[in-house]
């Protein structure tokens, strides 16, 4: 009797504990939510607690993964932040500092694991990825626009843009079009067009006190700028000319790297957004519009999900919430901005 009764009851038992047991996973809808992660220049060796700490907090996301480099990461860096995301996809554009000075060949040429938002090396032309039906991802190759001889290498590229006046047609045509559909636009760059720093001349007072060096600097920063400052003269007419285009639309979100500080700001209408990773860091000015500013380590996350997205700064330290809004929404999202700096 006893054994006939294992013989019953076993199956039976089993059958109860796997329905009690089975990992919810097999059962629960497969998550839809994606998250984007930006980070840029991480050009020195990051301590190892950001490094912990930034991959703690990844490993704790089930959404899908997309890291996106913005530039002038080295290749330590590179390799160490693409390990993180193994199970994701890994993209990048270039910055100035990710170019041979002698062959001009871009180095991340040479990781695996990263494709290029923009498909060809030197051409300006933008290009688009689709994040959902809601959300676009507009890339540009901001390289171009700043140094002649990846001008004269892009003539090799059979690029469809040949010169300022085309890509700034193309670039209007791609926005207007996304945006007549209702689309929330993500225009990605490693260039900034808005700096708080010394790269457009501010926050660089603390000069004065070296006699007549001191103020030449400032003056230089301010009125003349090098081939990376916001003042200089090919980097000032394409800021001009991205700030022209950009107050005709309302509540595109401009990503970038380049300058030394992490900020989020309102521009007009429009939202400008800097992501800085590494440990170096330049003074900023604080300014109407700054929602957030910091001189930390950091990346970018952006999360879409079930027709809503957040926009967040994390550190080694903490991960904050910045920005939230409905993917139906954004023009109504403004009131949801939450002034936060990190100390």
């Amino acid at each position: 009797m006893r054994n006939f009764s294992s013989i019953v009851l076993t199956p039976f038992c089993f059958i109860i504990a796997t329905l009690i047991y089975l990992p919810r996973q097999v059962f629960a809808q497969k998550s839809t939510s994606k998250s984007y992660y930006f980070f840029s220049n991480m050009s020195d060796t990051l301590s190892e607690i950001n490094f912990t700490n930034w991959q703690s907090t990844i490993d704790k996301d089930d959404s899908k993964k997309y890291l996106i480099s913005l530039g002038d990461n080295n290749l330590q860096n590179l390799n160490r932040m693409a390990a993180f995301f193994r199970d994701g996809k890994n993209y990048y554009i270039s910055g100035d500092q990710d170019y041979d000075k002698n062959s001009l060949k871009p180095f991340l040429g040479q990781v695996d694991g990263y494709t290029p938002l923009n498909k060809k090396k030197y051409c300006p032309e933008p290009e688009t990825l689709k994040i959902n039906e809601n959300a676009t991802i507009v890339s540009i190759n901001t390289n171009w626009f700043l140094d002649s001889n990846i001008q004269l290498l892009a003539r090799s590229e059979n690029c469809t843009t040949f010169n300022e006046n085309d890509f700034y047609e193309s670039l209007e045509s791609i926005l207007e079009d996304y945006q007549s559909e209702g689309h929330h636009i993500f225009l990605v760059m490693h260039h900034n067009s808005t700096s708080f720093t010394k790269r457009s001349g501010k926050a660089i007072s603390n000069y004065n006190w070296i006699p007549v060096i001191g103020q030449s600097y400032i003056s230089y920063k301010k009125h003349i700028g090098g081939k990376q400052d916001l003042t200089g003269e090919l980097y000032e007419r394409f800021v001009q000319k991205m700030n022209d285009i950009l107050q005709k639309y309302d509540n595109i979100c401009v990503i970038t790297g380049h300058d030394y500080v992490s900020h989020i700001a309102e521009i007009g209408t429009n939202v400008s957004i800097n992501v800085h990773s590494g440990s170096s860091s330049y003074r900023y000015s604080n300014e109407k519009g700054i929602k957030f500013i910091s001189d930390h380590p950091e990346y970018l996350k952006i999360t879409f999900d079930d027709h809503k997205a957040s926009l967040r700064f994390s550190t080694m330290e903490k991960e904050i919430v910045l920005y939230s809004f409905l993917e139906d929404s954004l023009k109504e999202s403004k009131e949801l901005w939450k002034d936060k700096k990190i100390d």
